[in-house]
């Protein structure tokens, strides 16, 4: 996706990272997947060429039950139901809100990566620039030296978790060998192809359900290729404080995401997951603009005297978008 679609959902599954379809009874019997139900704010930063550091405003994560909220700046909310699998865009202050079903989601991003002229692998995400369509499978991670890790690197000072006693560092590569994108070994290690680095803390951790369908979440709705999904699963779904990541196939760009605050609550806020009483539904933005560039690229057909003959895409405002 180029950077005209919304970054919540890349930044949804840095913080975290049941086989097949989540259920709400699956759920419901376990209580939920997150227990306790936990916090983690963060923020993008992204890294020139230059060494130039660019902070996006901070989001507000919260896992409880079977949901992940993400309140951004301007005060919106998207909610991840991973038992309903659907994602719900809530903008209170427009009394308007949007839920679309991850493979409606899927298909949609799919769809404006092609009226952008985009494909897919060239997104910002790793798991997008480093080649063929992987899995979880596909990446090998070694842990390296955390305190090393923090000397040699620039994220030293930049978030106040990362000196917790605890902290492990990550590096992530792919097995074979075939990623382009570098982010360097943070810990002077023998040189390689690194994909990613993480470095995370054990304080918090991830059942092996939430786990599942989080990766269900990744795969089905956001296409991601496991590579965190990969590192969940290699520290028994301890939470990210700080990744790294290539944001160019030269690895001359970098995205890393700080984590600012991780901690426990008493109870999950209900009122979160709520759509205010009176808002409107409306397409999910990315149906939106599906639609405008559709529109946009039929008008261009017609001006050049070559009038398209296939059918243009639906903007579905059915239940759970998926109908």
């Amino acid at each position: 996706m180029t950077s005209r679609t919304s970054p919540v959902f890349r930044s949804l599954i840095v913080p975290v990272a049941v086989a097949g379809l989540c259920t709400a009874s699956v759920a419901t019997a376990q209580g939920g997947f997150f227990d306790p139900p936990f916090v983690v704010e963060h923020h993008l930063v992204q890294v020139d060429e230059r060494g130039d550091r660019f902070a996006a405003p901070p989001v507000v994560d919260t896992y409880g039950g079977s949901w992940i909220v993400s309140q951004r700046a301007d005060g919106s909310r998207v909610v991840v139901d991973l038992a309903r699998r659907e994602i719900t865009e809530i903008h209170a202050e427009r009394g308007t809100y949007s839920t679309v079903g991850f493979e409606r989601l899927a298909e949609v991003m799919k769809r404006v990566a092609e009226l952008e002229g985009t494909r897919p692998e060239s997104t910002e995400a790793p798991y997008k620039t480093l080649g063929e369509r992987r899995s979880a499978a596909d990446w090998q991670i070694r842990e390296g030296n955390t305190q090393a890790s923090l000397v040699t690197k620039s994220v030293a000072g930049t978030s106040p978790l990362l000196r917790g006693k605890n902290v492990r560092y990550l590096r992530i590569e792919a097995r074979d060998g075939s990623a382009k994108a570098s982010v360097g070994h943070a810990d002077g290690g023998e040189a390689g192809s690194v994909a990613a680095e993480v470095w995370v803390d054990p304080s918090i951790r991830i059942n092996a359900s939430a786990r599942s369908a989080i990766a269900d979440f990744e795969r089905s709705a956001l296409g991601t290729e496991g590579l965190m999904e990969a590192a969940r699963e290699f520290v028994d779904g301890a939470i990210p404080v700080h990744t790294v990541r290539a944001a160019s196939k030269s690895g001359d760009r970098q995205v890393e995401d700080v984590v600012t605050r991780l901690e426990k609550l008493e109870r999950f806020d209900r009122s979160l997951i709520a759509v205010p009483e009176g808002s409107r539904r409306v397409p999910h933005p990315l149906e939106g603009l599906m639609a405008y560039l559709e529109k946009e690229e039929e008008r261009i057909r017609i001006m050049s005297g070559v009038r398209s003959e296939a059918p243009q895409s639906f903007v579905n405002v059915g239940t759970g978008g998926n109908d």
